[in-house]
């Protein structure tokens, strides 16, 4: 599956209808492994950044017979304005102060504010949130064609968070701007 989305992100291209405005000073090819060290040197304060992102939709097969025609077959590009660097347990103890945090079902290891890694399958996850009055922006292709959310989202897979408090895989992330800096992301973690 991670060389369809691969083939995918080369579609990019005709994802630019979707425009974000980003002051962006400087622009910067680096490895994910370069940005897994850079985040260790920027501000661990909370900070506003805008996302590119590749990633498939959780969708529910369809039971043993595998009734969703979609099922591992659509790719959602998404472009956001989105706040990194924070904690989740911190911000929802903001409405809730007795909240605690289960263990997390996504990563084992805090790295730092914006980074989380998952080491039974060796995955580093960037920490986001998204807001209702700046919504993710998000385009699906099926088998490279655009398709309508609406034709598969009976078998979407929801999640009912109180925060829009989401992370995303560092190799499904392929642009990320910091401090009016856009990084473009190769390689693998």
């Amino acid at each position: 599956m991670c060389c369809f989305i691969k083939i995918n992100y080369y579609l990019w291209v005709l994802f630019n209808t979707l425009k974000i405005n980003v002051m962006v000073t400087n622009e910067m090819t680096i490895t994910r492994k370069e940005f897994i060290k850079l985040t260790n040197t920027l501000d661990p304060s909370v900070s506003f950044s805008h996302l590119f992102m590749v990633t498939e939709p959780k969708m529910n097969k369809g039971g043993r017979k595998g009734l969703n025609q979609y099922y591992e077959k659509v790719s959602k590009f998404t472009k956001t304005r989105v706040l990194v660097g924070m904690e989740y347990e911190k911000r929802r103890q903001k409405t809730e102060p007795d909240f605690k945090v289960s263990q997390n079902r996504i990563f084992d290891t805090h790295l730092n504010s914006f980074l989380g890694f998952n080491s039974k399958y060796n995955r580093y996850y960037l920490k986001y949130e998204w807001f209702d009055s700046v919504p993710p922006k998000s385009e699906y292709k099926f088998n490279g064609d655009p398709i309508e959310k609406k034709l598969f989202e009976e078998w979407l897979i929801v999640s009912n968070n109180v925060l829009n408090y989401q992370v995303v895989n560092l190799n499904n992330l392929h642009e990320i701007t910091l401090n009016h800096t856009k990084y473009i992301l190769t390689g693998e973690c």
